[in-house]
């Protein structure tokens, strides 16, 4: 997961299907973003972290935070009382708008 690449809007390091436990839910990203037509990702650089917005292309509300976690990388806003819970030595995804941090919570490479 190259994080300087993703912040200039290069997704080709994690280029692939992402799958979250919780729901099954996934993200697919190609080299320009994800291919899901009808969402909109918006990065930012917050702290030093690379944190995405995610929403409905249509939606006048907000959407989700999205954060992207290199392996050996934890959660950013992780704390005492919601820690991070999720397979760090494996490069994953959290989406959420919450600061609940199960694994099941992430998302993981499932494939190209």
């Amino acid at each position: 997961m190259d994080l300087e690449s993703i912040k200039q809007g290069n997704f080709s390091s994690i280029s692939g299907t992402w799958r979250r436990a919780r729901d099954g839910s996934t993200l697919v990203f190609d080299n320009q973003g994800l291919t899901d037509q009808s969402l909109e990702l918006s990065i930012s650089i917050v702290d030093g972290n690379v944190i995405g917005s995610l929403k409905q292309n249509d939606s006048m509300t907000g959407g989700s935070i999205v954060v992207f976690l290199p392996a050996g990388v934890s959660h950013p806003y992780a704390t005492n009382e919601a820690p991070d819970k999720s397979d760090q030595t494996k490069e994953r995804i959290w989406s959420g708008n919450g600061i609940a941090y199960d694994d099941s919570d992430f998302y993981y490479k499932v494939g190209n």
